[in-house]
């Protein structure tokens, strides 16, 4: 049925269970319309959204039990993510051991979705930790992300029926990953990295509270090659799995490709 594992599906529920990450086929579009204000720093607006291709792709909700308690369709076509405006530093810190840079951004709620869920912003900051390598070709480093949503209200109490549901929005996540990889020549290179995140709903709003942190998306390992026909092309592919349910199901062949003008 052309279904596959897609890491924005996957993850855990409000129990704290791991969802049905049975996904659409997806594609994902990203457009960045940028500024150099100098060689160190970039000034970026990005614009994103996906696409799902599959019809009929089913899956499961469960109950407080582990029990199913429906089975509902992915919804297939176009949907949007919020806008960002980012600030890139390419070279903040270096020396004969490593080098630092990372982006920040400021996020808008322009989807309807964030709109309705009263976010207001997101401040988010992402470094990157390369460290020099001895043996020829061969690169390695951290990548890290901190986000913190804002919103009107991060929990509330509302009526749903005749029950009392609980809204807790998502205010707060952070990622880290590790990555090794080996130019085998100037224009092909290998890659592997290990992904990890962690999110705070509601209430949890406080970052200092490190015990308050859940599971968000399932972490990940993704191998793959990539092709540099030139400086401002490149080809890629991956294979990804998924580290808390490593079998074909919790999997994806990935592609992507990047161009600059």
């Amino acid at each position: 049925d052309g279904a596959t594992y897609n890491r924005i599906n996957g993850g855990q529920d409000w129990k704290g269970d791991d969802v049905d990450s049975t996904s659409s086929t997806q594609l994902y579009h990203s457009f960045y319309l940028g500024f150099k204000l100098s060689p160190e720093w970039k000034l970026s607006y990005s614009f994103t959204f996906q696409e799902e291709l599959n019809k009929d792709i089913q899956y499961d909700i469960y109950n407080k039990d582990g029990s199913v308690f429906a089975t509902n369709t992915r919804p297939t076509g176009l949907s949007y993510n919020n806008q960002r405006l980012n600030l890139f530093g390419n070279n903040l810190y270096s020396n004969n051991h490593l080098f630092i840079m990372s982006n920040f951004f400021y996020e808008f709620p322009t989807t309807d979705m964030a709109q309705n869920a009263g976010f207001t912003y997101g401040l988010g900051i992402e470094p990157v930790i390369g460290i020099f390598s001895s043996i020829p070709g061969l690169y390695h480093g951290l990548r890290a992300s901190f986000v913190r949503f804002f919103h009107k209200r991060d929990e509330f109490i509302y009526k749903c029926g005749t029950a009392t549901c609980t809204q807790k929005n998502h205010t707060a996540t952070v990622a880290l990953s590790t990555y090794i990889g080996h130019n085998i020549t100037d224009k092909l290179s290998l890659q592997a990295e290990f992904k990890f995140d962690w999110d705070k709903r509601g209430d949890q709003a406080d970052l200092t509270r490190l015990e308050e942190f859940n599971a968000n998306l399932d972490d990940v390992i993704e191998v793959g090659p990539r092709y540099f026909p030139n400086k401002n092309m490149s080809f890629g592919t991956k294979i990804q799995y998924s580290l808390n349910k490593l079998n074909s199901r919790s999997s994806a062949i990935l592609a992507n490709f990047n161009l600059s003008l």
